[in-house]
């Protein structure tokens, strides 16, 4: 999968990336806090980037697993 072939960013809060990846969402707030997915915080919300995140998944498949 190649990360430039996504256009732009789809940015998700944590129920969108939960279902995007069709996990529950405290699967991804678990990820979250074991800082093994990328995301960034404005203020105190949790977002990600859906390409960085499925890119990061292809790198290190033995981080992203469902709890």
């Amino acid at each position: 999968m190649n990360v430039e072939s996504y256009g732009e960013p789809i940015i998700c809060d944590i129920e969108g990336l939960a279902k995007r990846l069709n996990v529950t969402e405290q699967t991804v707030k678990n990820w979250v806090k074991a800082k093994a997915v990328p995301f960034f915080k404005r203020k105190r919300v949790v977002r990600f980037v859906l390409q960085e995140v499925l890119a990061h998944a292809e790198v290190k498949p033995d981080k992203i697993t469902a709890a």
